[in-house]
């Protein structure tokens, strides 16, 4: 398989976890299950009150008050997997360093798994499903295999 083709294949993958919800949250509300959901591009009722809709990263960063540190790490995740996104693209110029995409893609995954135990914690009534991290760290883990290990084993040269 050429480089170029793996590239391609990388990027494809990476947009499309990039598609899936990253924290699905349950919760009841007067006896009635709604379904909510955190996307890496904005945030949305899958089943509630007012219906299905979406807000926007930019738009609930400009109005909400980020003053706890799981709050702040949604949008960290979706910035360190927008810079993943642009480290994978290079890899179609031949100028991707796998290692540094691996490894934004792993702190992404922690970071995203940060906001869905937070949102866990600090509403016991949530019932959170925190599929962004599971994702993340499995594209890291297989896609990104030989870069995880020289990120992780670094030898300096003879």
């Amino acid at each position: 398989m050429s480089v170029r083709r793996a590239a391609v294949r990388r990027l494809l993958v990476l947009c499309a976890v990039g598609l899936v919800p990253w924290t699905v949250i349950r919760w009841t509300d007067a006896g009635r299950a709604d379904y909510g959901a955190y996307f890496a591009y904005g945030i949305g009722d899958v089943a509630g009150p007012l219906g299905a809709h979406i807000t926007t990263l930019p738009t609930y960063v400009s109005q909400a008050v980020l003053d706890a540190y799981w709050l702040q790490a949604w949008p960290t995740a979706a910035f360190l997997f927008a810079c993943a996104l642009a480290s994978a693209a290079l890899g179609l110029l031949g100028r991707e360093d796998r290692r540094v995409t691996a490894g934004l893609l792993a702190m992404a995954g922690a970071s995203a798994g940060l906001h869905a135990a937070g949102l866990a914690v600090h509403n016991g009534r949530l019932v959170v499903l925190p599929l962004g991290t599971l994702l993340l760290w499995s594209v890291a883990l297989l896609a990104y295999p030989d870069a995880l290990r020289r990120l992780v084993f670094v030898r300096p040269p003879p």
